[in-house]
């Protein structure tokens, strides 16, 4: 089963590109935000503002939550993860160069925008790249049950995830 739901947390996690990314603020109160995000396995890159609320809010390696799914008309369909892990900003060139590889892979769009100049290149300049390492993903799938969700955790060396059986 665990080998089962890791396939699907990651086929679900290649197959979306939107998270909301929920932090809590100075004075505790919750806040989210959508972000664009590409996965490596089970984690999950993104590029944001570093004046943005939820930069501000992340620091480095703070707590954080994410949710993944589409938007769906019927609550029969709904389909999701729950996220529970930590974000940090990527520091070294080679874990940005890997990222921006990733980014372009996925979002082949980007090859044209990224040119001196553009809004969008200008935008990403400015931007931090941080990597959300889940520790917790909750599964949702109502087509398989409703109310019930799925469990898989992860426990990470310094290098790899190993998920752990339930």
């Amino acid at each position: 089963m665990t080998g089962e739901l890791k396939q699907e947390v990651l086929t679900m996690l290649a197959g979306h590109n939107t998270m909301t990314i929920a932090t809590i603020n100075q004075l505790g109160k919750p806040e989210a935000a959508a972000v664009f995000y590409v996965n490596h396995g089970f984690q999950l890159v993104f590029f944001s503002n570093p004046d943005s609320r939820h930069a501000q809010n992340i620091g480095n390696g703070c707590a954080c939550a994410a949710t993944i799914q589409m938007d769906y008309k019927n609550w029969r369909e709904i389909k999701g993860l729950q996220l529970e892990g930590k974000v940090i900003p990527l520091a070294s060139a080679m874990d940005k160069t890997l990222a921006m590889k990733l980014y372009l892979n996925k979002y082949g769009f980007l090859n044209d925008v990224l040119v001196e100049g553009h809004k969008i290149f200008q935008a990403l300049h400015k931007s931090k790249i941080y990597k959300f390492t889940p520790e917790i993903i909750w599964v949702t799938d109502n087509n398989y049950a409703f109310g019930k969700r799925r469990k898989l955790t992860l426990s990470w060396s310094s290098t790899d995830p190993v998920c752990e059986n339930e």
